[in-house]
């Protein structure tokens, strides 16, 4: 008798078994990075503070008409921030300040204009920048060099530079789980104890953002996903887990481990676990998961229209978009002409 056997067996029963994930309320700290940097740059800077504010402001408008595609409008709001910028201050320190908010926003822009070469020479500046406001104590700038990280990757990903995003999403996790200094920029100021200091939920937002954002990616490359998620997601396993999230996506990627290790019995068993109690925000790492359990499978001859039909019923509970539903759908049902 085939030793997975009787674990398929218990795969299929679960995944008929199951409802739906359990809702649990997202607490991402949104707006805390942006409290402490307030915080820091008005001790700062002073009587300047209000003029930082004003040009923050300025460049945030222009984000937001990038994002609602009104480029024009937003050249036009660049501009104009630029112009005052140079009204208002000579001081470097102040001017560093303004590219905070000004580099990633104008990154953007070019990002979505599809001058992509622009926007990845910005997004480095950005990180260069940030590392000489890290030494005069702006501890939370870590945390938006490591965003800057994700914004690279996310441009490499809409160049269908996949590997590149993936090994981009690898630095930044490595860094924030590990302290592993990524190689990107002038490759100063990455500081472990930069990020000792930066509130607990904050950086566990952050490696959840990564993690879960890059793995419903990944979904849309079916043949391709294990392979990037190896990129990504290797030696992620950390020991320390201080939020519940975090504690989570170390299960997810002790998981993942085992499954590039080939252990797939092991992988099978304690990935119903994971499939069948984790909160509904991690939906698309569950069908990540599920992607590679129909891989294992199917490597070991034994993908039949039941273990299809099982896994179709699962997906359908699953809070996930369409296009990962359809995408998903299609690879699974495919296995079973092979």
């Amino acid at each position: 008798m085939d030793p997975t056997q009787p674990y398929l067996q218990q795969f299929i029963n679960t995944l008929w078994t199951f409802d739906k994930s359990d809702t649990d309320e997202e607490l991402l700290q949104t707006g805390l990075f942006a409290d402490i940097l307030a915080r820091l740059s008005r001790a700062y800077v002073g009587s300047q503070w209000r003029a930082l504010s004003y040009l923050w402001d300025k460049y945030e408008t222009g984000l937001k008409l990038s994002r609602e595609g009104k480029l024009n409008g937003a050249e036009q709001a660049f501009a104009e921030a630029n112009e005052a910028c140079h009204q208002l201050s000579s001081n470097p320190s102040f001017g560093q300040l303004v590219q905070v908010a000004a580099l990633p926003a104008i990154a953007y822009l070019r990002y979505k204009e599809a001058r992509y070469q622009e926007a990845e020479s910005l997004l480095i500046a950005s990180i260069d920048s940030d590392a000489q406001l890290l030494s005069e104590g702006f501890y939370i700038l870590e945390y938006h060099r490591v965003q800057q990280l994700h914004n690279l990757a996310r441009l490499y990903f809409r160049q269908n530079r996949l590997e590149d995003g993936a090994q981009m999403i690898a630095e930044a996790l490595q860094f924030i789980i590990y302290g592993h200094k990524p190689s990107v920029g002038n490759g100063s100021g990455w500081q472990e104890q930069n990020t000792a200091q930066i509130p607990a939920q904050l950086s566990s937002d952050m490696l959840f953002q990564l993690t879960n954002e890059t793995a419903g990616l990944f979904l849309a490359y079916p043949d391709r996903n294990r392979e990037l998620c190896q990129i990504a997601f290797r030696n992620l396993a950390f020991a320390d887990a201080h939020t519940d999230d975090e504690d989570i996506l170390q299960q997810w990627f002790w998981l993942k481990e085992i499954y590039a290790k080939d252990q797939f019995n092991r992988f099978l068993q304690e990935s119903l676990v994971f499939l069948v109690t984790q909160p509904n925000r991690f939906d698309s790492c569950k069908l990540s998961i599920l992607m590679d359990i129909a891989e294992g499978v199917n490597q070991r001859d034994a993908y039949t229209m039941t273990i299809n039909e099982a896994i179709q019923h699962f997906i359908s509970k699953l809070q996930i978009s369409k296009k990962q539903h359809e995408t998903c759908s299609i690879f699974f049902r495919q296995l079973t002409d092979n």
